[in-house]
């Protein structure tokens, strides 16, 4: 706890101007705790300031970018379960049944939809299929949560443990018990060869993301494959580090990938130092309303480099670069450090990323195989 005290005095001198000093805020924090109804320990008093002074954060970066609204999911604070289902995430291994999921509730979506069932999790052997809704984990309606991630977690758990899902297929509701297993998540993944084209997708980039990629390059160089279709819908960013290497694998050598700028003015021009394995692919992007962060980074990185046209709906506008705090408590600290710019200079922050052929996706799963045909038939154009 004193580290989480000395944390907040830090932050809370720098937020305030430099009239109100430190001893004030514990002065102030002292004589809550000594006279208020609740009789709130330390722990909730800090824990409530650190929150605060992450959503004064968020505040700002309404602020400047002269929002109506902000989405308060970079500055945050996390439990020790979500932080560790986060690492988890970033180390490519997860506990969990084995299925990539989608859930807009802001786009008027009810219930998340499972979007593709993975060989290797236990939602193959319960008979999961895509297309699949969620109603209901462990008895509660998954319609009531406002979090996707929070939906994500609590799928997930200790592996050989079993969740209760209620599955809506059609028009028929049904409850399985799926036993959660130790899954290594292939965020790029070669969907598929045919002929001299073929489809990869990027889902996230995690430590093995871009090792991966490079082997997937190198095979279609040998097999003298011409054309790629990058699919980053449903990319929610991830490692920044792992995306700028994915990155430089199509740039040439010297060629500016992403511009990070960071506090105090200071900017970082991110250069490849070789060239990379995939040029010389002619590449067509698919980025939809949930491609986020280091997926929209990607995309308009290979854009600058002159060889990548990308295709879908406007990605979600998340430029922003954070970083992770652990605390002594077992929580962690999410926060703003930075923001990043394409090699010209632009940003797509908030703004999002407006495709050079927008194919809007259509109702279901169907519509989802409508926009990849499109960009295959794009590619293939004589």
């Amino acid at each position: 706890m004193t580290k989480l005290v000395l944390l907040l005095t830090l932050l809370i001198g720098n937020v305030y101007s430099k009239s109100i000093d430190k001893s004030l805020f514990e002065k102030t924090v002292t004589t809550i705790k000594s006279t208020n109804y609740h009789n709130l320990s330390d722990k909730e008093i800090y824990e409530a300031a650190l929150k605060g002074v992450l959503k004064h954060i968020e505040s700002k970066n309404k602020v400047d970018k002269k929002l109506m609204s902000f989405r308060g999911d970079a500055n945050i604070l996390l439990p020790p379960r979500n932080a560790n289902e986060l690492k988890s995430e970033i180390a490519g291994e997860i506990s969990g049944i084995g299925v990539v999921m989608e859930f807009e509730k802001d786009k008027g979506q009810k219930y998340p939809l499972i979007k593709k069932v993975l060989t290797q999790g236990g939602a193959k052997k319960a008979g999961l299929k895509k297309g699949d809704q969620i109603l209901k984990i462990e008895g509660a309606s998954t319609s009531k949560e406002n979090s996707f991630r929070d939906i994500v977690y609590k799928i997930r758990g200790k592996t050989n443990t079993n969740v209760k899902l209620t599955i809506l297929r059609d028009e028929s509701i049904f409850v399985k018990r799926i036993k959660r297993k130790k899954i290594n998540w292939e965020a790029a993944e070669l969907e598929s060869i045919e002929g001299n084209l073929a489809h990869i997708r990027l889902s996230y980039f995690n430590k093995k993301t871009a090792g991966k990629l490079e082997d997937i390059l190198k095979k279609l160089k040998s097999k003298n494959v011409k054309s790629l279709v990058i699919d980053l819908r449903g990319n929610q960013g991830g490692i920044f580090d792992e995306g700028v290497k994915a990155a430089k694998l199509f740039a040439k050598k010297g060629q500016t990938v992403l511009t990070a700028k960071y506090s105090k003015a200071k900017v970082e021009k991110l250069k490849a130092d070789r060239d990379g394995i995939g040029l010389g692919f002619n590449i067509a992007l698919i980025i939809g309303r949930d491609t986020k962060s280091m997926g929209e980074a990607i995309a308009m990185a290979l854009k600058s480099f002159g060889n990548s046209t990308i295709i879908g709906e406007k990605s979600y506008g998340k430029a922003t670069m954070e970083t992770l705090l652990e605390l002594d408590s077992g929580h962690t600290v999410k926060y703003t450090v930075g923001k990043l710019f394409d090699a010209n200079g632009q940003t797509w922050d908030i703004s999002g990323i407006t495709p050079d052929i927008v194919i809007p996706n259509q109702n279901g799963e169907s519509g989802f195989d409508y926009q990849l045909n499109l960009a295959k038939k794009y590619l293939a154009r004589p």
